[in-house]
């Protein structure tokens, strides 16, 4: 299995997003581009770049807008396409990923026109060809 490629800060990943990423990079077909980790999609709905730092005032502009500083795990903007990989499936209630805000924020992100694919621990280790496919579908149907 191939190692993510180091235009990331794979350091700063998760297991679970390393797991996504090599995935992608193992399965994925060449004409598509790469994913852009860490994306705060709400920013630009209030005039900011998604990716930091951040204008002063941003906090202030979101609220204001009803929104949050979320961000996805990794996603094509142009098609605007997110993947987010859940940890914490044996955590008692499921983890932050069994919460109102993450509901929160897939609402908002739907409401948004995002299509966000959730990945598991366990489908990436067990399948995780699958999972690119999926994407890959999803990707191609947009």
């Amino acid at each position: 299995m191939s190692e993510p490629r180091p235009t990331y800060a794979v350091e700063k990943m998760s297991d679970l997003e390393r797991a996504f990423l090599t995935a992608w990079h193992r399965f994925a077909p060449p004409y598509l581009p790469e994913p852009e980790p860490q994306y705060h999609f709400a920013r630009p709905e209030v005039g900011d770049e998604p990716h930091p730092p951040a204008r002063p005032g941003l906090r202030k502009r979101l609220a204001a807008a009803g929104l949050h500083d979320w961000a996805f795990d990794f996603c094509w903007a142009s098609k605007r396409l997110a993947v987010e990989v859940d940890g914490g499936q044996w955590v008692p209630h499921g983890g932050r990923h069994n919460t109102d805000r993450d509901r929160d924020k897939l609402n908002h992100a739907a409401a948004l026109g995002w299509r966000v694919l959730r990945f598991s621990g366990s489908m990436l280790r067990d399948d995780p060809d699958a999972c690119v496919a999926l994407v890959v579908g999803t990707w191609d149907r947009r």
